[in-house]
């Protein structure tokens, strides 16, 4: 069980430290080795107010609120550490505001900062990217929660308990049980109902009948961006009056050197009902709108280097297939190498014996469709030198996370594609961005990703047999788990 801790520990304090990589010396926060080795008796002690600068381009409100917000947030770390018996409780802390404002950079400080307390972190988020930014987990992997949303909610609990007692369960109970702090990325996307699943879950393992088992939580959202995704919404719950302090951010640094849209995002973060009534603002929202943005005809004026948001997703995967049409005709008029893999389908009945069997494309349309909703690996992978992708799931075996970040520099034969041999990929660092294009021309050398980039060298297999219900039949993609990272829905990008 200490081994599953210590490479959490490990992924998360990786993926932490991104931001801080050029302030570890200069600005007294510990080294890596010195969090990661820190326990309650001998802490890594550092102050994390006066370790964290103020940018070049912050302005003097935005970083006053964001150590106002880290003040908040090493006093509970604090308090925790003093708390003596199972009956003291501290309330979390739950850091809102605008896109850019730095919700997650303050998590990322405040989850360093009880780390090197000696305190047992973990990060989580519903929705994997989100997770990745902090080297945590998808909160679905620790609380097995069931697919149904509607129901009894001591009901639902139960289910996630039982779930929790199997054998092949034991690391996630174990974590939920022995944890300090929980760290949750974008928890505006959960329900009212999940929110108090998650306290019965954690007050029984954890046999104390304080909030959430006694946990220390922080949390970032954004009830105006991201909301819930399905039930009641987060802000109802009867613990966030009660159990946690809420801490507004409004200053944003990502377009701190943007003032149009800072006004922008001002004005579409109002209420509406404010703003139906607002002439003035209806006219100056036009007028911002229709002169600082680019408009083209359609998607087929843009070049294959574009980052494409949709508002659903069978728009987001049509719109992959155009970039890998659009990538074949711009590879092969370049005349460079290039290979193309095309995914092999399955179906088997469930009320029949018969084994699995190949589904024919040309005359069974629906089922193909019915897959491509279903599964996340796309219908048709191109493979060139200098190709960007994104993990479609977890491959545990070569430290490969969901949504995480690889390149391509060498290119596979048609042959190894084919028949869905191993490819070689190089892997980004846990907690890295997402790209900021969709592939490399020309593409860097392998020294530069392994030595500059810091990428780790992975070999990638076909994925494994998932199926994915479709009414009385069951689907399988024999595919790469891999997408390019060329579209995605809103949601997805807002994340």
């Amino acid at each position: 069980m200490m081994d599953c801790w210590n490479s959490h520990r490990r992924l998360q304090i990786e993926s932490m430290m991104g931001p801080f990589e050029n302030l570890e010396e200069s600005r007294s926060i510990p080294s890596r080795e010195d969090i990661y080795f820190a326990t309650k008796e001998k802490p890594a002690e550092w102050d994390s107010l006066t370790a964290i600068p103020k940018l070049s381009v912050q302005s003097p409100e935005s970083f006053q609120e964001q150590q106002f917000a880290l003040g908040i947030g090493k006093r509970a770390v604090n308090n925790y550490l003093r708390t003596f018996g199972s009956k003291q409780v501290t309330k979390g802390v739950l850091f809102n505001g605008a896109p850019g404002a730095g919700k997650t950079y303050i998590l990322q400080t405040v989850g360093l900062y009880a780390m090197s307390m000696g305190l047992r972190v973990m990060s989580m988020a519903l929705m994997a990217a989100c997770a990745r930014t902090l080297g945590g987990v998808n909160i679905h992997q620790l609380f097995r929660w069931d697919q149904r949303r509607n129901g009894n909610l001591f009901c639902l609990a139960q289910i996630s308990k039982d779930k929790l007692e199997s054998k092949h369960n034991l690391v996630a109970k174990h974590i939920l049980m022995s944890m300090d702090v929980l760290l949750l990325d974008e928890c505006g996307q959960l329900s009212s109902q999940q929110l108090s699943i998650m306290d019965i879950v954690l007050c029984h393992l954890r046999e104390n009948d304080m909030p959430f088992g006694g946990l220390l939580i922080f949390g970032s959202f954004d009830h105006k961006q991201l909301g819930t995704i399905d039930g009641l919404p987060f802000l109802l719950n009867q613990h966030i009056v009660s159990d946690f302090t809420v801490v507004k951010l409004e200053k944003s640094v990502r377009a701190a050197e943007d003032a149009i849209l800072q006004e922008i995002q001002c004005i579409t973060r109002e209420s509406p009902f404010l703003l139906m009534s607002n002439k003035e603002k209806y006219d100056r929202f036009s007028y911002l709108i229709r002169n600082f943005l680019n408009y083209e005809d359609s998607m087929s004026k843009l070049s294959p280097n574009t980052q494409r948001m949709y508002h659903r997703k069978h728009s987001a995967a049509q719109a992959i297939d155009d970039f890998v049409s659009n990538m074949i005709s711009h590879l092969s008029k370049e005349k460079r190498q290039f290979v193309i893999s095309e995914s092999v389908d399955f179906k088997k009945y469930k009320t029949s014996n018969a084994g699995i069997i190949k589904i024919n494309k040309t005359k069974e349309k629906n089922l193909v469709t019915l897959l491509n909703r279903r599964a996340k690996e796309c219908s048709h992978l191109v493979f060139f030198k200098g190709a960007i992708f994104e993990a479609t799931c977890n491959v545990k075996k070569i430290g490969v996370m969901n949504t995480q970040t690889l390149i391509m520099l060498d290119v596979p034969s048609e042959r190894d594609i084919a028949n869905k041999r191993p490819i070689t990929l190089y892997a980004s660092k846990p907690g890295s961005p997402p790209p900021d294009r969709l592939y490399h021309d020309p593409a860097p050398t392998e020294e530069t990703v392994l030595k500059v980039w810091g990428w780790k060298k992975v070999v990638l297999d076909a994925l494994p047999e998932n199926f994915h219900n479709g009414g009385g039949v069951q689907l399988y993609r024999q595919q790469y788990p891999l997408t390019h990272p060329g579209a995605s829905t809103a949601s997805f990008f807002s994340a």
